[in-house]
């Protein structure tokens, strides 16, 4: 079992995953705007400590692709497409097992929090990771799909 880090996190071994932050959901979800506000903060921050960003686009035929106010592709050419819930995808976890071996901690941001960033969180606790859920830089489209998730992961993780 992985050891509670409360907090910390070893900038070495971290990788940031930016979760289907698209132009489709930005009418829909609480607090879009400051969601990418402090997304792009963490894009930033990401970039100075050098730490590799892999970002998802759920169904971008339907939902449009990354917002372009993230700019994301300054920040990483790690895109994955996807049809589930989870970022989890065999292409992410492959490069997970390839390019990102040394990563054993992933800070985690995007939509919907219910959804795609719970399904990743759990996927990536079951594969070992330490997983860091930004709360400010997640969200859904109510205010009680934002907030249970994230209790309910901190509970999975602590027990």
């Amino acid at each position: 079992m992985n050891k509670l880090l409360l907090g910390r996190f070893p900038v070495e071994k971290s990788a940031l995953f930016v979760c289907d932050m698209q132009e489709k959901f930005a009418s829909s979800i609480k607090y879009f705007p400051q969601i990418v506000a402090n997304s792009k903060k963490l894009l930033e921050s990401a970039k100075i400590m050098d730490i590799p960003v892999v970002y998802t686009e759920q169904y971008p035929k339907g939902l449009g692709h990354t917002v372009p106010e993230l700019n994301i592709t300054e920040y990483s050419k790690d895109k994955f497409e996807k049809l589930q819930f989870s970022m989890m995808t065999p292409e992410l976890m492959n490069h997970l097992k390839g390019e990102l071996k040394h990563v054993n901690t992933v800070v985690l941001c995007g939509i919907e929090t219910h959804a795609c960033i719970r399904h990743t969180a759990i996927d990536l606790i079951d594969q070992g990771f330490n997983v860091h859920v930004v709360v400010d830089a997640c969200s859904s489209r109510t205010m009680v799909d934002r907030y249970e998730p994230l209790v309910y992961t901190t509970v999975q993780v602590m027990l």
